[in-house]
């Protein structure tokens, strides 16, 4: 059995918790949620219905229900008792896939930050620095580097084993 299929698993605070690393729509994100919220309650699922909780047209569903399977985030199968929605897609995104996410959107903030393109080379250490000391001290040492006017991995760097030492020697 797969994690998301324990009856303990709590969809709907999944697709919460990692929407930033989805890349959905809000419409899309929604119905997602509803989808869930309604496959937990073991309710019929209908066009009808879904019209009324998103309060749109048949249409925009079906355009939503397609981009959602067009990614690869959602099952469609038609059964006897009617339309079958299948978010297992949806809950399968590999942690490698929203590590890269993750990575991507420090390596934009980066840019920002640095007011510049990065490197093939900064981006990997970026990247190896996420993975050793987390991504919140990366974020922490980029506002320190601009503070101090130091826009380098550098700087960066030392700053994160700078903080990291203290906070050893205070334990």
């Amino acid at each position: 059995m797969k994690w998301y299929e324990e009856n303990y698993v709590d969809h709907v605070a999944w697709i919460v918790d990692h929407l930033e690393y989805l890349g959905l729509s809000y419409a899309e994100a929604l119905l997602c949620l509803v989808l869930a919220f309604f496959k937990e309650k073991n309710l019929n699922i209908t066009y009808e219905l879904l019209g009324n909780k998103l309060d749109t047209s048949q249409d925009e569903i079906d355009k939503l229900l397609f981009g959602l399977k067009k990614r690869g985030y959602l099952g469609i199968s038609v059964s006897k008792s009617g339309m079958e929605f299948d978010l297992s897609p949806l809950y399968e995104i590999s942690e490698k896939e929203m590590s890269s996410k993750k990575d991507e959107d420090l390596f934009e903030m980066y840019e920002e930050g640095f007011k510049r393109p990065l490197s093939p080379n900064e981006m990997a250490k970026i990247s190896s620095l996420a993975k050793k000391y987390g991504q919140g001290a990366l974020i922490v040492a980029l506002r320190a580097a601009q503070g101090h006017d130091k826009l380098n991995l550098t700087f960066v760097e030392r700053y994160i084993l700078n903080h990291e030492s203290k906070d050893k020697d205070d334990r």
